[in-house]
């Protein structure tokens, strides 16, 4: 596609480009494209000044909530969980795909994390594989009931947060749900289609 834009299209720029690897393809060909959803600040970077975005890079979005996590919730019980959680201390464990480009936002999280002197309880990666989602959402339901996270700060797609959530109930387990902001999961919409009981313990920036 990106060979065919370039070279038999001739075009300037595609407002198209919201696949990572199509817009990395345009920009290694000289072609200005936008769309690329939650990118890195690296990433963009890297590609300059070919890529562009409508959407926030998920560095500033995950920069904002470790920063809304140290202010407001470190050191802090889990005043917001359900069941068991409820009344503990924090612990926290963060979710997001294994890309390279969304693991640069996560390191860039944790770090500040880490200056506010907090450590991540769990820090786990998915596939971005829709027929593994469920079963994916399952296992790493169960890693955070058994570390015993009372919250959630998952920079994940609307689908795998979906399917976490329907497990969390599954397994009646009860954290908090920090949003993060990445993938529209702030948006009403994106929320309805959540496990409502789960969301209903939702917050964020």
């Amino acid at each position: 596609d990106a060979l065919k834009v370039s070279q038999e299209i001739k075009a300037f720029a595609d407002i198209s480009a919201v696949s990572p690897i199509y817009a990395d393809a345009l920009a290694r060909r000289g072609v200005v494209n936008i769309g690329a959803p939650f990118m890195s600040r690296e990433w963009l970077s890297q590609r300059s000044p070919y890529v562009w975005s409508q959407f926030t890079d998920c560095s500033t979005s995950i920069e904002s909530v470790g920063s809304y996590y140290v202010t407001k919730m470190a050191n802090q019980n889990a005043d917001l969980a359900g069941g068991e959680l409820k009344g503990q201390p924090r612990k926290v464990g963060i979710i997001a795909p294994e890309n390279s480009w969304y693991q640069e936002c996560v390191a860039a999280g944790v770090r500040i994390l880490q200056s506010g002197g907090v450590s991540p309880t769990l820090n786990e990666r998915y596939r971005v594989e829709i027929n593994q989602m469920s079963i994916q959402a399952g296992e790493k339901l169960a890693k955070l009931k058994a570390a015993g996270v009372t919250t959630v700060v998952c920079g994940c797609d609307p689908l795998f947060l979906t399917f976490l959530t329907a497990k969390a109930k599954e397994q009646n387990y009860n954290p908090e749900w920090l949003i993060t902001g990445v993938a529209l999961i702030d948006n009403d919409m994106i929320g309805s289609i959540m496990e409502p009981g789960q969301w209903s313990r939702s917050f964020g920036v």
